[in-house]
């Protein structure tokens, strides 16, 4: 089950208009803002397409920094503190951004967009009976059909909507990991 309004979200690899940089190629050599360590759009999602793509951070950038929030690196690569960065699309329309940054769109252009990031999720233990995962599933639907029992799951864990999804959602984000070098079994203790 994933836990928004869409199952999925994408990012976004930034840099300012005009830059030489039109690729994540173009990146091998230039300073890079990340938002925060545990940031999927920001931070995680883009060290794996750097590696995907053939660049190891810590070896091909000129330097990299975290910014903070996923506003700070637009702000960052508008001033140029850094030359390019990523973020979750289109954290340009922030209203912190366009309100400092009135012309952000027209300085600080999108290069490269990710492939669909899952949205956070709720699992199920694969040893689970598969009548009783399905009454899992069928009973948090339904909650979250309820006004009441949407808001009490909301304040929980955050989430606006639940969309039962099968195990072949995650295989092409699987692949960008497994293009990256990354086994996800790897860390399942």
């Amino acid at each position: 089950m994933k836990g928004t309004q869409t199952p999925f979200y994408k990012g976004q690899f930034i840099t300012k208009k005009g830059s030489p940089i039109k690729s994540i190629a173009d990146l091998k050599g230039k300073t890079f803002c990340f938002t925060d360590p545990t940031s999927t759009s920001g931070t995680i999602i883009p060290t794996i397409v750097l590696k995907a793509n053939g660049i190891v951070p810590e070896k091909d950038l000129k330097a990299s920094q975290f910014a903070g929030s996923h506003p700070n690196v637009v702000a960052a690569v508008y001033k140029g503190d850094c030359d390019a960065g990523a973020t979750f699309i289109d954290a340009r329309t922030d209203a912190s951004i366009v309100k400092a940054y009135p012309d952000v769109m027209d300085k600080v252009d999108v290069f490269f967009v990710t492939d669909q990031i899952p949205n956070d999720g709720m699992q199920l233990a694969k040893a689970l009976d598969a009548k009783l995962k399905d009454i899992t599933v069928k009973g948090m639907l339904s909650i979250m059909a309820d006004p009441g029992g949407k808001a009490m799951v909301k304040s929980i864990y955050s989430y606006d909507a639940l969309v039962s999804v099968k195990a072949d959602y995650y295989d092409p984000f699987g692949a960008l990991l497994k293009k990256a070098g990354v086994d996800p079994a790897s860390y399942v203790k």
